[in-house]
């Protein structure tokens, strides 16, 4: 399981969980049969001036080339989707504002090795699991 400041996620036995930074934890999809991981998440939660889930998707979509998607409910919070890539990567990253802590989850992936539809399916195996205990 990964936690940070009361932001929780569970990844399946098969992924990889790890520590990044203080207030961040790294969730990495299961490596393929060469070795190598399509991608990985990067769960973070701090304390936000933003007022709420909209404002901090307002600085989201700041980032070059991002597209608002459509909105989604895991563990009872509706987070935004905000969509970014280029050649190489598809970096999808939701959030939410809950109790006064900003909370986002960044997935980046390699489109070498995951379709849109490979990162739907491994995002739906993580996202869903998604509590908040602050």
């Amino acid at each position: 399981m990964a936690e940070v400041n009361g932001a929780q996620l569970s990844a399946p036995a098969e992924w990889r969980v790890e520590p990044a930074q203080s207030s961040r934890m790294i969730i990495s999809a299961p490596k393929d049969d060469l070795g190598y991981s399509p991608g990985f998440a990067l769960l973070h939660a701090n304390v936000t001036l933003s007022e709420d889930t909209e404002a901090l998707a307002v600085n989201t979509l700041k980032l070059p080339g991002a597209k608002r998607l459509a909105d989604a409910e895991f563990g009872g919070v509706t987070f935004f989707h905000v969509r970014e890539g280029n050649d190489t990567n598809t970096i999808d990253t939701y959030g939410a504002v809950v109790d006064g802590s900003a909370v986002t989850v960044t997935w980046t992936f390699l489109n070498d090795l995951a379709s849109p539809k490979q990162i739907d399916d491994l995002v739906n195996q993580v996202m869903p699991s998604f509590k908040f205990e602050g």
